[in-house]
């Protein structure tokens, strides 16, 4: 059990990582000093000069030769690191540090550095600590007699009352001035008060209370849980989260929440949760902290928690951040895996059942069952290209994607249904037409047995219906009470089916929500044109809405950049109505994104700019190439990009649906920008040749259709532009602009 607990200021943290790696170690080696009372021989606090209304002051320890740590003490047992710098900056720093209470209560404070404020309160003292060091009139002291023995006249109560230790109380009454100024009769801050009180610089009944006040005050941790706003600016170093943060895995978000992100991640409502936000806002790290929340909340005891979201890449990443959240014990109540991955153990119970999905292949080009692509083919004989004016491939997506995905049973539900504007137009009267087919391949896929392999969406259905039917079955054995809650991340990527299955599992619906369910996701980046409606697929989030507006992770120049590649679209929100970016802002600024294009497909020109681009983000930045990305609209040119990386001796790997996500390999990563979902890169190049796409299966007529590809071509560049924290480069070898007009 450590002596001291440490408080890390955001500034702190921030001072620290940007200190040279000889500082970093000494400052490591401090803070052990600090938390077991065992310093080192220089380590001398020096109480700085700076008045405070309650009386309180700061110190200051040696770093190296020339640096200083900024420390306030807030209880006997509780140090709150500020500040770490060179001597004189970081006095200086000090001297305009205003230590701010909230609401008048006694918490920690918030440190600023700017002019004085006013601080709203609702008593009418609040502790402040002034920007203006202490003037008092010069006066020529005395020479102090460094043989006196300033504490022999005290009681041994009197000094108890000053923090002296009952062992050390008699070393101290017997110590000389010189023997005191020494400061090693009693631990590092106790001893520095009563160096003030033998100097003079306080009288004995203002330690006492500034040692009453310390006594008072509630510990950190639960100051900050009863504060969220300031866990913006504090977290508590523990035995837990020490070695992740001195390896500095422990990045800002994992450990300074805003208080929105607070507020979200620690909702307690009666049923589903909605977070919403425009891509940087931190809706994945709140994803992540609120699975780590729900773990050690006594309702979700001994209960274990689905992390899912839609993409592999993200899954693997989330599960490594959710390591270093967490505790290997919690880690083992956490299944962190793809929505496939799940169903298909789902649809397998864990694979006791030999069973599976079918998928499009050479054999079968459209994914069906042999009785629905038998009936499929006698539609349309061995000549005949068209039915009804649609081709084989309308009628298996149609079924697939709009009737099975939502679970359409009757003419009169097909007649209702709003379908995908992607799809194009379809009239009453050909629904009608199609409708008998649809209908027959229906009764088909009820008759299969369990064995028989079907399309996932078809298996999502019948869990669904498993989980909802009145009497018990093998699906509900397997999968009801599995789980305390689930997470999703990236949301706006699941489609209809998923949610009602996501609604049946954690025992959701309109009548009686549950919670149980926590979604995250936004309609900006919804880019693989899936949609659904929460309450039609009975999940009601009614009042239960979140919606994050700071961006952390982007430059302002870089989220405007992105934000006018998609003003002016219809986007819709998960609940069907209009998503806005309205109230948005970013905490960096930065530059703006740099745009070459190229034309006559000249690839070596282009990849040897994007060498030197990256080289020069370098100069500028991190240094590791594994902090940059190259991301394009398809697979095709992927190889070609990395060959030419690597050849031009910059080490460059390609990220597949195949391969494992390395984010610590060192070399800059080659993905589409599909795959690049939730994560962040310092810089990233985006190659425009194959962007947008249009599908061979687009109705060019219909201006419904062509408008909602331009909204998800749009919608993907946005995702794929905000990846990046501080640069970007758009280029393109065949001139592909994102915006038209722009060099």
């Amino acid at each position: 059990m450590v002596d001291i607990k440490l408080v890390l200021n955001r500034k702190y943290v921030d001072s620290r990582d940007a200190a040279p790696r000889e500082i970093q170690r000494d400052l490591s080696k401090l803070e052990d000093e600090l938390r077991w009372k065992d310093l080192s021989a220089g380590r001398k606090p020096e109480k700085l000069k700076i008045t405070c209304q309650s009386g309180e002051p700061l110190y200051s320890y040696r770093v190296g030769r020339d640096w200083r740590l900024i420390v306030y003490r807030w209880k006997a047992d509780e140090y709150v690191l500020l500040l770490a710098d060179k001597h004189d900056v970081a006095y200086s720093h000090a001297e305009r540090l205003r230590l701010v209470w909230t609401k008048g209560k006694m918490a920690l404070a918030h440190v600023v550095e700017e002019e004085p404020v006013v601080v709203p309160c609702t008593t009418q003292k609040v502790p402040v600590m002034e920007s203006i060091p202490e003037h008092k009139p010069q006066t020529k002291k005395p020479a102090p007699n460094l043989d006196s023995k300033p504490f022999a006249a005290y009681t041994p109560e009197q000094l108890a009352k000053v923090g002296v230790p009952k062992a050390a109380i008699n070393r101290v009454r017997g110590a000389t001035l010189a023997a005191i100024h020494k400061g090693d009769l009693v631990e590092d801050l106790i001893g520095s008060m009563l160096i003030e009180l033998a100097d003079g610089e306080a009288t004995y009944e203002q330690i006492v209370e500034r040692l009453e006040l310390e006594r008072k005050r509630p510990p950190a941790e639960t100051v900050l849980k009863t504060h969220p706003e300031l866990r913006e600016q504090y977290f508590v170093l523990t035995e837990e989260n020490r070695e992740a943060f001195l390896n500095g895995e422990l990045e800002d978000w994992q450990v300074f929440l805003h208080p929105s992100q607070t507020r979200a991640v620690e909702i307690a409502a009666a049923g589903p949760v909605m977070v919403s936000g425009a891509a940087g806002t931190g809706k994945s790290v709140v994803a992540l902290h609120r699975v780590r929340w729900l773990l050690r909340q006594k309702a979700f005891a001994g209960k274990r928690i689905l992390f899912t979201t839609y993409t592999r890449t993200l899954a693997q990443y989330a599960a490594a951040m959710l390591a270093t959240l967490c505790t290997p014990e919690e880690m083992e109540r956490v299944d962190v895996l793809t929505f496939d991955t799940f169903l298909r153990d789902a649809w397998t119970q864990g694979g006791a059942l030999k069973t599976g999905f079918l998928r499009e292949c050479r054999d079968n080009p459209y994914g069906l069952p042999k009785p629905l692509k038998e009936s499929l083919e006698a539609l349309f004989g061995p000549r005949r290209q068209y039915w009804h004016g649609r081709d084989r491939a309308f009628l298996r997506r149609e079924y697939l994607a709009v009737i099975l995905e939502n679970d359409i049973r009757t003419l009169e539900g097909y007649k209702e249904l709003q379908r995908p504007r992607a799809y194009g137009f379809l009239s009453n009267a050909l629904r009608e037409r199609f409708w008998p087919v649809f209908d027959e391949w229906n009764e088909a896929l009820n008759k299969f047995s369990r064995n028989k392999y079907r399309p996932k969406v078809a298996a999502l259905n019948a869990l669904t219906a498993a989980l909802l039917a009145p009497d018990p079955n093998g699906d509900k054995d397997y999968l009801q009470g599995r789980y305390g809650a689930v997470v999703v991340d990236e949301v706006q990527d699941f489609g209809a089916s998923e949610y009602r299955f996501l609604a049946a599992l954690t025992g959701n619906s309109i009548e009686h929500p549950r919670p149980t369910l926590f979604l995250v996701g936004d309609g900006h980046q919804r880019v693989y044109g899936r949609s659904g409606s929460f309450r039609q697929c009975g999940i009601d989030v009614t009042n239960r809405s979140v919606t994050l507006t700071k961006c952390y992770r982007s430059t302002k120049a870089i989220r405007e950049f992105a934000e006018r590649l998609i003003a002016g679209l219809d986007i819709k929100g998960m609940d069907g109505e209009r998503a806005t970016l309205a109230g948005g802002e970013s905490l960096a600024q930065g530059e703006p994104p740099e745009e070459r294009y190229f034309r006559g497909r000249d690839y070596d020109a282009t990849n040897a700019d994007i060498a030197k681009t990256i080289r020069a983000w370098q100069a500028k930045a991190s240094k590791n190439f594994g902090d940059y990305a190259v991301l394009l609209r398809e697979r095709r040119g992927m190889q070609a990009v990395a060959r030419a990386l690597n050849a031009l001796s910059f080490p460059a790997t390609v990220v597949t649906r195949e391969e494992e996500l390395d984010l610590s390999d060192g070399k800059v990563k080659v993905m589409t920008m599909h795959r690049a979902k939730g994560l962040q890169f310092v810089g990233v190049v985006l190659v425009l040749d194959d962007w947008p796409t249009i599908p061979k299966e687009l109705d060019k007529e219909d201006p419904g259709a062509v408008a909602e590809n331009d909204r998800s071509e749009r919608c993907l560049l946005y995702m794929a532009i905000m990846r990046a924290q501080r640069f970007v480069l758009l280029t393109s070898s065949n001139g592909h602009r994102a915006l038209p007009g722009r060099a």
